[in-house]
């Protein structure tokens, strides 16, 4: 196929703590956001959760990851944390082996060690320490600025949301034959 050279590299953060950030992200474009509280999130969580799970009670999860009322109404982005039902569509078109896949909290606590496997499953020259170290020494852009404002995600927020993306989760890790895609060593706030 015209695809059997592709190669694709995606970046995953822990969902729940994914689907905070992006809501922190939204508060100066999103009015409604502007006066965020972890309560009003938490609210915002449990009307979200609560769409998707009628929603897989009457349609695929596939077909309701990518309904985009739910999107809407859900009002926080839920869906974009499914990642196991976009794995398995890529994985429709694309052999594993054409696709890499990063943890975003891997990929933070060790930039140079990250970049130099992906270098590796590339087949590409290593990079050079010269090359390497711009990249290492990168500063973060929307490292969550909202995030001191707003203060951390309510306990019982977690709770749902981790419930919520576990089965996902645990599908992620087995496509891609990986159990740190469990995220069970990442602590969420």
């Amino acid at each position: 196929s015209a695809f059997n050279n592709s190669r694709l590299f995606f970046l995953f953060r822990h969902p729940t703590q994914r689907v905070y950030s992006r809501f922190l992200s939204r508060i100066p474009r999103v009015p409604a956001f502007h006066n965020a509280t972890p309560q009003m999130f938490h609210e915002y969580v449990v009307k979200g959760v609560q769409l998707y799970k009628d929603c897989f009670k009457r349609a695929s999860i596939r077909e309701c990851a990518y309904d985009e009322t739910i999107y809407d109404d859900a009002v926080i982005r839920i869906n974009e944390g499914l990642y196991s039902v976009y794995v398995e569509d890529w994985l429709r078109i694309f052999s594993r082996d054409q696709i890499y896949v990063i943890r975003n909290e891997d990929y933070s606590e060790n930039v140079e060690g990250t970049m130099i496997c992906a270098f590796v499953w590339l087949g590409m020259a290593p990079l050079t320490d010269a090359q390497l170290k711009p990249i290492v020494e990168h500063v973060s852009v929307n490292t969550g600025a909202n995030y001191e404002v707003v203060g951390p995600m309510l306990n019982e927020t977690i709770k749902i949301l981790n419930e919520f993306y576990a089965p996902f989760n645990a599908r992620l890790a087995e496509l891609l034959e990986d159990e740190r895609f469990y995220w069970d060593d990442i602590v969420v706030s």
